[in-house]
């Protein structure tokens, strides 16, 4: 697969180069030379750029399958949430109203979905514009015995209108605003976002997810042991889907 080369993605590419500093505050003059070389060593592994010799990329803990056109990422399940707000976020997002925890650069991923050439857009399809693409959402892990499993995300989300598990309906590749040289997903946290309120990389195409009262966690559907390190993978649908 030939990597494409979307009119934003040099922009985003030197973002990411520049905005190094941004990702890990640098400690105050003076403080402990040990301590300054860790946090740079950690903010140059999380824009570090890798090109591996199958075609596919790596920037920080993002990765981009290149023949199957598919971005992953590292992520565990969020403890304690209950009313469903947003589907992934990172750290600093809205964690007690979150699905998934992930520490990855919403700016990066954004970049690599434009490598991907995909257009973001409308979250609704409207006569003003296009919709953004629309990308599938499946959670990979290993349970106790070693197998490895893979699952739609919304098998966790149960939706209140149908009181069922929410339907495949997929994510609408919105991406965030860019406000006064700010990337405001990352300043809020979000990747994922059910609650169509803030910005985001990903959002969702119910025209009723502006009301925060709509999907909550699916307790029916056993969720990963606690502290387990799973795998989301972003799949776009094909034109059409």
């Amino acid at each position: 697969m030939i990597i494409g080369r979307h009119p934003l993605a040099v922009f985003l590419l030197t973002t990411i180069v520049l905005c190094r500093a941004q990702e890990e505050p640098r400690p105050e003059q003076g403080g402990q030379p040990s301590t300054r070389k860790h946090v740079d060593s950690d903010a140059r592994a999380r824009t570090r750029v890798k090109r591996l010799p199958n075609g596919d990329m790596t920037i920080g803990k993002l990765h981009l399958h290149a023949a199957s056109r598919q971005i992953s990422f590292p992520a565990i399940f969020q403890e304690g949430s209950t009313v469903l707000e947003a589907i992934i976020v990172t750290p600093t997002g809205r964690l007690h109203e979150a699905l998934l925890k992930a520490d990855v650069s919403p700016l990066q991923l954004q970049f690599m979905l434009y490598l991907l050439n995909l257009n973001n857009g409308a979250r609704l399809k409207t006569d003003a514009g296009k919709r953004g693409a629309l990308i599938d959402i499946d959670i990979k892990w290993r349970n106790p015995d070693g197998q490895l499993v893979r699952e739609p995300v919304e098998n966790w989300v149960r939706d209140d209108r149908s009181k069922k598990t929410m339907k495949r309906i997929g994510w609408v590749f919105t991406g965030s605003i860019v406000k006064g040289g700010r990337f405001l997903a990352t300043e809020e946290g979000n990747i994922c976002i059910n609650y169509s309120v803030g910005s985001t990389i990903l959002d969702s195409p119910d025209p009723q997810s502006r009301d925060d009262t709509i999907l909550f966690l699916n307790e029916d559907h056993k969720l990963p042991p606690p502290g387990t390190e799973v795998r989301v993978v972003l799949s776009p649908r094909e034109k059409g889907q």
